[in-house]
């Protein structure tokens, strides 16, 4: 059964849902300063490496430009191949569509000003930022190479990372924006990824486990 002292007990990734739901109140705030309007904002936080998929992200935003869509993409985060991949963003036309933020401390407050996250990684375990998405209420555009196990909420969906990105230009087309995106910060802590409840449960495992200890 489960109560076997010898099974490994597997922790999920706990993050601060807490942060993430108040950033939501500051959302125009956060828009206002990063200088962005009406536009759709689409966005990610990921370092810049192959793993990743950087260049796709491009075409994303290529392709999304092609559509005629007002949309402005951020990426937070750097990585070895900032240099290469902003060179490219100029060659491909979509430097002013794409937005270098560089590393950032403020990660709930980006979410939240966020309209869509994108995750094209060609191969992903578990992204401790697919949990902090959900938690912002923010859906997320991921890449069929991630576990299907991280959509908790409903707020995922998966794409194939076909030659020219169009599909993914239709799925960012026709997304819906949550009405109530604090609801989903509660939802996310009832799926058992907050950091104050995990604290507790692995406080209370592993006084379980001294105890089990004495008692031999």
């Amino acid at each position: 059964g489960t109560d076997d002292p010898r099974k490994v007990r597997k922790m999920t990734n706990a993050i601060d849902t807490n942060r993430f739901h108040q950033a939501l109140a500051d959302r125009e705030k956060t828009r206002q300063s990063l200088g962005i309007g009406d536009e759709l904002v689409l966005g990610t936080v990921a370092r810049i490496d192959v793993q990743k998929n950087p260049m796709y992200l491009l075409k994303i935003a290529e392709a999304v430009q092609r559509s005629g869509k007002k949309a402005t993409v951020l990426v937070a985060g750097t990585g070895p191949m900032e240099q290469e991949v902003r060179q490219r963003a100029r060659e491909m036309g979509v430097e002013n569509v794409v937005r270098f933020l560089g590393v950032r401390q403020d990660i709930p407050q980006l979410l939240a000003a966020m309209d869509l996250f994108l995750l094209p990684s060609l191969f992903e375990g578990l992204p401790v930022t697919l949990m902090e998405t959900q938690a912002s209420g923010l859906p997320a555009l991921v890449s069929d190479r991630v576990t299907r196990e991280m959509d908790l909420v409903g707020l995922i969906r998966f794409l194939p990372l076909e030659e020219d990105a169009a599909c993914w230009a239709e799925a960012i087309a026709g997304a819906g924006i949550p009405e109530d995106r604090g609801a989903y910060a509660r939802k996310v802590l009832e799926a058992g990824y907050d950091i104050s409840d995990q604290a507790r449960k692995l406080g209370a495992f592993y006084i379980d486990k001294y105890s089990q200890r004495k008692e031999r």
